[in-house]
């Protein structure tokens, strides 16, 4: 075979082969989504009118424990069989034990099991007008106050993709040896999963406001800390600060999609900005190394992605406020109304 041949053949291959595992990740990307954060949240949200935080909390505190569980399981048997037999058996479990617990125990809504919602029947009038409140997804369109939530969403989803991978990098980069890189990063995963149950407790108590308030709080203490991290103590400061502010990106979505535009559409409207979310915390891994290659330096990329998120938070407050005057007015309308007929 002639090299142009050659050339031309492993030209096809490489395409091929690209192909393939862009194709796969999508499909992944699709199932992991349609078993993960949007279901999850649809049926909390639909189970709790109190506690709803919590709930959100604990439910995702539940994939840091199955991580630092299954990490080593999994190693051990990509070590002993190859990767490919582990995914095989990873999926196996998947399928017999996820599967007939959703089968048979889960349900959408505790109408379906003959319950009613925990905190509904100690807000029994007020419930009977809020199962439909809120706003439609066409209606939330329509709204400037949408769309700046959004972008808060889009911010903070930047952050969340450009940060995490890229620790372990940026720690040895500066001089740490590996090992306490890969401490540190254990530690960010153990204080994240603290973190769910924390901020939980707070949305309960103090909704979206106090929330963002202590996620922008936690992260930019945890950002300066990122710094100046070639002393070990803010290296570690960094890593539980930035495992508590980063659950925003888990549970946040979810409870301050419903916090602001209600449960009428709620399905429909956490699904539309999981979009923009997944999409770009995906892209924000390859704006930390893009701007790594450009300086040489992650420090660049700390500096941006910290004002990013203090824009994000500051979005979502704004959005917060206004949205949350707009559905007063909108539900003091038919009350206003009635009283006029009387």
């Amino acid at each position: 075979m002639c090299h142009s041949c050659r050339l031309r053949f492993y030209a096809i291959l490489a395409r091929t082969i690209s192909s393939i595992f862009c194709y796969r990740a999508f499909f992944i990307g699709i199932s992991v989504a349609g078993f993960s954060n949007i279901p999850i949240s649809i049926m909390l949200t639909n189970w709790f009118y109190e506690k709803k935080g919590l709930a959100m909390g604990l439910a995702f505190a539940g994939s840091g424990v199955g991580t630092a569980a299954l990490s080593p399981i999994l190693t051990t048997l990509i070590a002993n069989y190859g990767w490919r037999t582990t995914y095989v058996i990873a999926g196996v479990l998947i399928i017999a034990i996820s599967l007939p617990l959703i089968l048979f125990f889960t349900k959408k809504s505790p109408a379906e099991k003959g319950m009613i919602a925990l905190g509904k029947d100690q807000v029994e009038i007020k419930q009977e007008s809020k199962d439909q409140s809120g706003v439609t997804l066409a209606d939330a369109k329509k709204s400037g106050v949408f769309w700046l939530f959004i972008f808060g969403v889009v911010c903070f989803a930047l952050v969340a993709g450009g940060v995490q991978m890229h620790i372990p990098a940026y720690l040895m980069d500066i001089g740490h040896p590996a090992l306490f890189a890969g401490t540190i990063f254990g530690l960010l995963s153990l204080s994240n999963t603290v973190g769910k149950l924390i901020l939980g407790a707070i949305f309960d108590k103090f909704r979206t406001t106090g929330g963002i308030l202590f996620v922008g709080s936690c992260m930019t203490i945890a950002m300066v800390s990122l710094l100046m991290a070639e002393a070990k103590i803010l290296a570690f400061v960094f890593a539980i600060a930035y495992g508590f502010s980063i659950v925003i990106a888990t549970i946040g979505p979810p409870f301050m999609t419903d916090d602001l535009f209600g449960q009428k559409d709620f399905g429909a409207i956490f699904g539309f900005i999981q979009i923009f979310f997944v999409a770009t915390s995906s892209f924000g891994v390859i704006v930390s190394g893009f701007i790594y290659d450009v300086t040489q330096s992650y420090k660049v990329a700390w500096i941006i992605f910290l004002g990013l998120f203090i824009v994000s938070m500051f979005s979502i407050f704004i959005a917060n406020r206004r949205m949350k005057k707009k559905r007063a007015y909108i539900e003091e309308i038919p009350m206003n109304n009635s009283f006029e007929g009387l």
